[in-house]
């Protein structure tokens, strides 16, 4: 079985529903009646950054980084681990599909 890498992730489909239920309630709260109570808060600043910023920038740069590892994990010791296997993946990114 994947063994998680985080502590509170049991099971390695827990993060994509954590992921869809934060992304519905930000849609519902962006288009409901608090939206401006809502576009404040990403608009506050937490340091030297807006919540927005730290969203865009750190959480971004930290879910591409766990995204590369994986992708290093798997053409090293996973299914990807031969030239053979990895042809139809690289030739399907190069052609761009």
């Amino acid at each position: 079985m994947y063994e998680s890498n985080c502590i509170f992730l049991h099971h390695h489909q827990q993060g994509a529903y954590y992921s869809l239920l934060l992304a519905v309630v930000g849609v519902l709260l962006a288009n409901s009646p608090v939206e401006s109570l809502y576009h404040s808060l990403l608009h506050a600043k937490l340091g030297p950054l807006s919540i927005e910023l730290w969203i865009n920038d750190v959480a971004m740069a930290v879910f591409f980084l766990f995204v590369g590892l994986e992708v290093k994990r798997e053409m090293i010791a996973g299914e990807l681990n031969t030239n053979a296997k990895r042809f139809l993946p690289v030739l399907s990114h190069s052609l761009d599909f």
